[in-house]
């Protein structure tokens, strides 16, 4: 995801704000990693019950229900992440064992030690971390346009260099 679009979208939306002082006040970076490190636990054990197969409920689970505080992103409860990781864990549990179920995490988990910070594929961006995002922007921007806009309007600024692949992706597409 790319900070220049969500900071010049939220500077769109609030026009007597400096690009900068937009930039501070949305602080994007930081809602972002520590959204993602408060998440990726529970990324994890979505990621087992995807990988076994197992008809368990994950991403339908709005991110919204994670929140302290009704509508704002900063307030990501990691209480409330907790609590829906063990429920998770219970329901797997019933499904398959113990073991089966640790043997399943060490491999995950394995395999997010090699990425050395890199989580894009584990994470689900469209629906935890663009409401967050979207959330920030209403909150700190009085951004008034809708999650679908959002997504359209992040496109139109978001800079090709943000993913590596994303170019060469788009180019292919176009033939």
């Amino acid at each position: 995801m790319s900070e220049f679009a969500a900071v010049t979208i939220g500077r769109e939306s609030a026009t007597d704000v400096a690009w900068h002082d937009m930039a501070l006040q949305l602080s994007f970076r930081r809602l972002v990693e520590t959204s993602t490190r408060k998440l990726m636990p529970l990324f994890v054990v979505y990621s087992i019950v995807y990988a076994l197969g197992l008809t368990v409920d994950t991403v339908s689970y709005p991110v919204q229900r994670l929140l302290k505080v009704p509508h704002d992103p900063v307030t990501l409860s990691g209480y409330l992440i907790r609590t829906r990781m063990k429920g998770l864990i219970r329901m797997i549990q019933s499904i398959i064992s113990m073991k089966k179920y640790q043997r399943k995490r060490k491999s995950i988990l394995a395999k997010l030690a090699k990425r050395a910070g890199h989580h894009g594929g584990l994470m689900s961006g469209e629906t935890y971390m663009l409401p967050l995002v979207h959330m920030q922007l209403r909150r700190v921007a009085s951004f008034t346009d809708a999650f679908d806009k959002l997504k359209v309007r992040l496109a139109q600024h978001c800079e090709l260099s943000i993913d590596p692949g994303l170019s060469r992706a788009i180019l292919r597409a176009l033939k």
